[in-house]
């Protein structure tokens, strides 16, 4: 048992890193639990991660008051918690484990794999105990110029597949469900897709099929329907396996929680599943729904559309982002500026010489007050009033979060507040774990904590060098 004093919970603990292994220290850099791991993380107030990359083994620290455990390993590279468990797995055997780190249950079942719990279960599959065919039907008949049947192709269809069967199990490690289904995805909404005789249903959490198996694909249900696939085509059904839309669609998604987009024949469409109403496929471009109004595009010009699916500004634009704090930035004759809700010009913009629709030049909305703007090729912020806050000198920049903004100047990236003071130079080159994405999210800060990475990281601990807290204290020594 290692005792350390001065810390009272692992999230006062920070990962450390001397020279190529890890551990922990408190805010003041000094260390609590030595550098002896390729890897460390703080998972919560109770659990730490350290672990080893080459056996692909991961070790849970619990802390209690100012106790720390011996770390007890598992196989995996990370931990994922699921409705307060974690499924983890020690010597061929599961085992589910709290938020605290304490064992809830040892399966005594032997599984292939256990996925995580959704709505109180987890999909498992059992072992394989068939022999699999070394060769396809197909490729027999191949070799022996066989051109078979269409009952033959029936009959034998599939037999070099996987034969294993899925099911779900309990908090407890109960099979409440036994493995009877071909395939199956995670409850949601108390009901899961199961794939029986080829063909994909839905059942209860008791096993009950509610909903026959007529599909060829199916997915979960999301505020009372769920998409379902026929004949190459997408459909939509409610909770009693009504049809809401046919499957006639080229393709089906999620825009919000009561708004569904459809495609049909290059355009598309929207339906409000809680009202009905449902638009023609006349649209060749609907971006995302924020503050209930999403932009649109119609015969190459822009408006913007509300969740009754009712135009509120018509198509007159040349190119239009979305609503963010009840402004958009659009495009109309060769000028940008920000509208309002009513299609009112509010703030006039520099034109930008590069494309408005890349990831650089690109006029982005207002968010926490604060808004892009582009003079000269350089960004800077602008405040509701039009007020240019911040002056426009950086080569790139990321929307404010917390009270600070990531800045590049000159390749290398750091953070300004919202007085636009320098408080982290300009000295790192990457916030991201994968550089080919650099420009796309804006950096998190995890636990008042921010990731740097090498220039060229692709991978989470491999290429980490280490962690900066909002000050620009670097919690690492080379």
């Amino acid at each position: 048992m290692l005792y350390i004093k001065e810390v009272r919970n692992a999230l006062e603990l920070i990962p450390f890193r001397k020279k190529e292994k890890w551990g922990f220290s408190d805010n003041q850099k000094k260390i609590v639990i030595e550098c002896n791991y390729d890897r460390a993380k703080v998972i919560s107030n109770s659990l730490l991660l350290v672990g080893n990359n080459y056996e692909f083994r991961i070790g849970i620290i619990k802390c209690h008051q100012n106790n720390y455990t011996e770390p007890k390993f598992f196989e995996g590279i990370s931990i994922y918690f699921s409705e307060g468990v974690a499924v983890m797995k020690s010597e061929g055997q599961y085992t589910f484990i709290d938020e605290y780190g304490n064992v809830l249950v040892d399966i005594k079942q032997n599984y292939d794999w256990i996925g995580e719990f959704k709505d109180g279960l987890a999909l498992v599959k059992a072992k394989n105990v068939d022999k699999v065919k070394e060769k396809s039907f197909l490729d027999e008949c191949q070799e022996e110029n066989y051109v078979p049947s269409e009952d033959e192709l029936m009959a034998n269809i599939g037999l070099n597949e996987d034969t294993t069967k899925k099911g779900f199990v309990d908090l407890k490690g109960s099979e409440i469900i036994p493995c009877i289904y071909e395939d199956a995805h995670s409850f949601s909404e108390n009901f899961a897709p199961v794939k029986i005789n080829r063909k994909w249903g839905f059942i209860n959490k008791v096993g009950k099929l509610i909903i026959p198996n007529i599909y060829e694909k199916a997915w979960g249900f999301k505020n009372g329907m769920a998409i379902v696939f026929n004949n190459s085509k997408y459909g939509l059904i409610d909770r009693t396996g009504n049809i809401i839309l046919d499957c006639i669609y080229d393709d089906i998604s999620v825009k919000t929680s009561t708004i569904r987009k459809f495609k049909f024949q290059n355009k598309y469409g929207l339906l409000n599943i809680e009202t009905k109403i449902k638009s023609e496929c006349i649209y060749e471009y609907i971006g995302y729904f924020r503050e209930g109004v999403a932009s649109f595009e119609m015969n190459g010009k822009y408006g913007f559309i509300d969740t009754n699916i009712s135009e509120i500004i018509p198509p007159i634009y040349d190119q239009a982002c979305e609503f963010s704090e009840d402004l958009a930035t659009v495009y109309f004759k060769g000028n940008y500026f920000f509208i309002n809700k009513s299609g009112e010009k509010i703030i006039s913009l520099p034109n930008v010489v590069k494309n408005f629709s890349t990831y650089k030049g690109i006029y982005k909305g207002f968010t926490n007050g604060f808004a892009q703007i582009i003079r000269n090729n350089k960004v800077g912020f602008i405040q509701k009033d039009g007020t240019e806050k911040i002056p426009c000198i950086y080569d790139f920049a990321f929307d404010f979060d917390q009270g600070l903004a990531c800045v590049e100047m000159n390749h290398k990236f750091g953070f300004i507040n919202e007085n636009g003071t320098l408080v982290i130079p300009c000295i790192y080159r990457s916030f991201a774990k994968d550089l080919s994405n650099i420009y796309y999210n804006n950096p998190e800060w995890e636990k008042n904590l921010l990731a740097v990475y090498k220039s060229n990281g692709r991978n989470e601990f491999g290429d980490l060098i280490g962690y900066i807290d909002k000050t620009g204290v670097e919690y690492w020594e080379n």
